[in-house]
């Protein structure tokens, strides 16, 4: 089986030669590498060219003018001939066994997954031990919607599922893999889970969702989780009322952080939303505190109060 690894690049000079290294030393060969250079404003795309000439003679470079991964990596996907996708981003990495392992589990599988869910080790910006997230198993609607259904870079991906599922939405802000996946186990929910960490991946300021324009990130993130609920009661009921619970804690942490701001949207969502709040548990962020406050003094007064904090 081809894989296609595809590597959206912006501004990444002095991090591709690392990445790249780490995809050619795959004990997996039957790849093709596609980089995306994406309106990059320092030297990265002389640096790809100065690869490819000395290095890496079958490197494919492109580029794509409409700004953002989703665009890149899209870009790279409609030139991609292997059966299966490896997205990696420029800055991040692989371990050499990642895409044999990944591709074993796959021919000893009984089913034909959409995509395989890896771990990953996340290094962080203090340098301290890396974080290791492993996909949750308990639901695959339950694990995208909070974010532990693997990633863009430690997932493997199919092709054919990535082209019937519509491929990135390059309109979506944030929560851009947390759609696709979503759509995927829509149509499919048959999903692979791999829990051995062999992608790392480089926590970064600029890559946080806390930084750059933080009210359209997180309105977004919320819009985004409230679609997905009420699609999972209709795709899924049985699933979306055995974790209720879960999935209504981690919608209201994700607007308590919205709530800081910016406070009129975040009471919008609760009010529009109506949760239960008997149900919610002390999980997520969220302390027995802030629950008995929504519980005795409704949404409005404890939004009011948190958001002064």
């Amino acid at each position: 089986m081809l894989v296609s690894v595809i590597v959206p690049c912006f501004n990444v000079e002095s991090f591709i030669e690392e990445c790249l290294s780490s995809v050619y030393s795959q004990t997996y060969q039957q790849i093709e590498v596609i980089c995306v250079d994406n309106n990059s404003q320092d030297a990265t795309l002389n640096k790809l060219n100065d690869l490819k000439i000395i290095t890496y003679p079958n490197l494919i470079i492109l580029q794509e003018m409409k700004p953002g991964a989703c665009a890149a990596r899209n870009k790279g996907l409609s030139i991609a001939k292997g059966e299966w996708i490896q997205f990696l981003d420029a800055d991040d990495s692989i371990l050499p066994s990642k895409l044999t392992h990944q591709l074993n589990l796959i021919l000893k599988s009984s089913i034909e997954p959409h995509f395989i869910a890896g771990a990953a080790n996340f290094k962080k910006l203090d340098s301290s031990e890396p974080e290791l997230k492993i996909p949750d198993s308990r639901s695959n609607y339950l694990a995208v919607f909070i974010g532990k259904l693997g990633n863009t870079c430690a997932n493997l991906w199919q092709k054919k599922a990535l082209q019937l599922a519509g491929a990135w939405n390059e309109d979506l802000s944030s929560s851009q893999e947390t759609d696709l996946m979503f759509r995927l186990i829509s149509q499919h929910n048959d999903v692979l889970i791999d829990v051995a960490p062999l992608t790392i991946i480089n926590q970064r300021e600029s890559g946080q969702i806390s930084q750059s324009n933080p009210v359209k990130r997180w309105v977004n993130y919320v819009e985004v989780r409230i679609a997905m609920i009420e699609k999972i009661k209709k795709l899924n009921p049985s699933d979306f009322n055995g974790l209720q619970a879960e999935y209504e804690t981690y919608l209201l942490s994700s607007i308590l952080i919205l709530n800081k701001y910016n406070h009129p949207k975040a009471l919008q969502f609760t009010t529009t939303y109506q949760f239960n709040f008997k149900l919610l548990m002390p999980k997520y962020g969220i302390g027995k505190k802030i629950l008995l406050s929504f519980k005795l003094l409704g949404a409005k007064r404890t939004l009011y109060l948190f958001s002064k904090k």
